[in-house]
């Protein structure tokens, strides 16, 4: 199976890599909902799924809007919310 399509918890270098973004960024857009929140992972620790932050990708990538890209994370914290 493609490492990349298997769902796995990525920590927040990670995302800070994939996106290529820095930690202040990263704060801000989630805080702006452009990047769902993180589920936590204990005590001190939290993580996104990395198929989460594959999606937000693509949606920068193909050019979208501030809302469509607002619209794609709260799909993502939808489907959690089905999941859960």
């Amino acid at each position: 199976m493609n490492q990349q399509n298997q769902t796995r918890i990525i920590r927040k270098p990670e995302v800070i890599q994939l996106l290529g973004i820095s930690k202040t960024t990263l704060h801000y857009r989630i805080k702006d909902g452009l990047l769902p929140q993180p589920f936590p992972l204990g005590a001190n620790s939290v993580g996104w799924l990395n198929t989460e932050i594959r999606h937000i990708q693509a949606v920068i990538v193909s050019g979208a809007s501030t809302s469509e890209l607002k619209a794609a994370v709260k799909e993502i914290v939808s489907q959690r919310k089905e999941m859960a």
